[in-house]
């Protein structure tokens, strides 16, 4: 963690100081398209997260998918709450007409949506204007 910057001579007392002179000090870094969970459910937020780290990751975004969002979705956030050492937050593959018709009650804040499919892409952009936060949709051919 930076705690201070300081100019040159000045000086600041500390548990620990390192001496960075020579050295690049940077932010940490967003992985924004992780698949926690894909390997194993149980522990992938504390080993994936933990690996994050070690490379200087401080922030990642992970892809959720499941046949009913709403029922997989808090359970999935308490896991990462209780194991990930890093933050972390969410983008969801959104492949059904359930998933927008129920999208109320799964998305919070801030969410980038990519759409895979021209399949009911009227009905699908007419729910996400409801949703607060949104700043941009990205359409995704993959044909």
């Amino acid at each position: 963690r930076i705690a201070a910057l300081l100019a040159p001579g000045e000086q600041a007392s500390a548990k620990e100081v390192i001496d960075c002179r020579g050295k690049w000090v940077m932010p940490g870094l967003i992985d924004p398209h992780t698949h926690i969970g894909f390997g194993s459910n149980e522990t992938d937020f504390e080993t994936e997260s933990r690996s994050a780290a070690i490379g200087g990751v401080t922030d990642m975004m992970t892809f959720h998918r499941s046949n009913d969002l709403r029922q997989s979705t808090g359970p999935w956030k308490e896991r990462g709450e209780s194991q990930s050492l890093i933050d972390f937050g969410f983008h969801f593959g959104v492949t059904s007409k359930l998933h927008i018709e129920t999208h109320d009650e799964i998305f919070e804040g801030q969410i980038d949506l990519y759409v895979h499919s021209t399949d009911d892409l009227d009905r699908l952009i007419a729910a996400i204007s409801k949703v607060k936060g949104i700043e941009r949709v990205k359409r995704v051919d993959i044909n």
